[in-house]
């Protein structure tokens, strides 16, 4: 399955992850990623390619054929949108497992970290085709 854009996999019934979709939302004023939440099917199909990623409840980035989870698809995402964020990239030369760790932490506590609904209900019908079910 070869992607024409990235696809950011996320946990869609988590407030915390809608926020930093509709964060990524904002910064992608080049319309290079797209978005599918864990429930949805284009997901479903997307891991069950990658079985080392069977029920992983993260973070996800497809891109070029290739699975980023946890920090490293954050940095992914951070280098693609270009601009200052592109400068977290660096983080890159902290072993995997240190970043994860920290990664893991923030996970851990995701649903506490921001309650309520984390969605923008208008920037998301304003970028409705960038979502796949």
């Amino acid at each position: 399955m070869m992607e024409k854009h990235p696809i950011i996999l996320y946990d869609d019934q988590c407030s915390f992850c809608s926020f930093w979709v509709n964060f990524v939302l904002k910064k992608d004023t080049n319309n290079i990623f797209l978005f599918a939440g864990l429930s949805s099917q284009t997901a479903k199909t997307i891991l069950n390619q990658y079985s080392f990623a069977k029920n992983v409840d993260t973070v996800m980035l497809l891109k070029d054929n290739k699975l980023h989870l946890k920090s490293n698809a954050a940095l992914e995402i951070a280098k693609t949108l270009g601009g200052f964020l592109q400068l977290f990239y660096v983080f890159k030369i902290v072993p995997t497992f240190i970043r994860d760790y920290f990664y893991d932490v923030i996970a851990k506590n995701r649903k506490r970290l921001l309650k309520g609904n984390g969605c923008n209900i208008q920037l998301y019908q304003a970028n409705r085709n960038k979502f796949l079910t």
